[in-house]
């Protein structure tokens, strides 16, 4: 018959005699765990899960992540989307949801993100700027056109014989001037006719 370890014959014997006494193994998993409550409160009480609890205390990292969190306010965010059928409705809903957050006290809620108009501003005049290098160049070469177009002592013959249409200078500094489609919290996206994502 093959020896059994020690650890192996405290198993069995512990199986043998929870058969035997039931109540009494489960009276002592209770009380056990009464025990244990303090201090699993204790440790899950004081959890810190923020990055700056794994930094060493005055690390370069560590103050500059203070600074930061004192200029933006925090470094939590929590994005809600809402999913809707009706734009309008979907507006209505995040303007109203907008406004209660906002009655939060600050040390539960900093800062309320939820319109884009200044940045939609912004890139509406400064589009160009994010604009593709190849539809700069469309653009510059569209509007050279137009203004040799403009000359009547210009004849371009390379153009009458070729007869496809140019887009207008209009139509290419639109395209480069429209800046890349991004997905951005806070903007409301219409992703088809059917349904239409709000985020904020």
């Amino acid at each position: 018959m093959e020896q059994l370890s020690r650890t192996a014959r405290f198993w069995q014997w512990w199986a043998a005699f929870s058969l035997r006494r039931p109540l009494l193994v489960t009276l002592l998993g209770i009380l056990a765990f009464v025990a244990s409550v303090p201090f699993a409160a204790r440790l899950y009480g004081d959890l810190r899960t923020d990055l700056r609890e794994l930094l060493p205390q005055g690390a370069p990292a560590a103050v500059a992540l203070a600074e930061l969190e004192k200029r933006i306010g925090g470094l939590s965010h929590l994005a809600i989307v809402v999913r809707t059928d009706d734009l309008r409705a979907g507006e209505r809903f995040v303007d109203a949801l907008a406004a209660k957050l906002k009655e939060l006290p600050p040390s539960l809620v900093a800062q309320v993100h939820y319109r884009v108009d200044a940045e939609k501003e912004f890139l509406d005049r400064h589009g160009a700027l994010y604009a593709d290098l190849k539809d700069l160049i469309a653009a510059r070469d569209a509007l050279r056109s137009e203004i040799a177009k403009a000359n009547p002592l210009l004849i371009d013959l390379a153009e009458e014989s070729d007869p496809r249409p140019q887009p207008s200078i209009s139509r290419r500094w639109s395209a480069a001037s429209r800046p890349p489609t991004r997905s951005s919290t806070g903007s409301r996206t219409a992703t088809s006719p059917e349904r239409t994502d709000t985020r904020w």
